[in-house]
């Protein structure tokens, strides 16, 4: 790979990280939980409640 097509891949790699920091500064925090309480639901099991 040449240099100039690295930075162009960490260029959009840090536009869609500061895409994603903006939404979720920008979420409301009820969403944030919701899938928060989502993604533990699944991961964990189900022994731990």
């Amino acid at each position: 790979m040449t240099i100039s097509a690295l930075k162009e891949i960490e260029m959009q790699f840090c536009q869609i990280l500061r895409l994603c920091a903006v939404l979720m500064t920008k979420a409301d925090k009820k969403v944030v939980i919701f899938f928060h309480n989502m993604i533990s639901v699944r991961f964990l099991p189900n022994g731990t409640r």
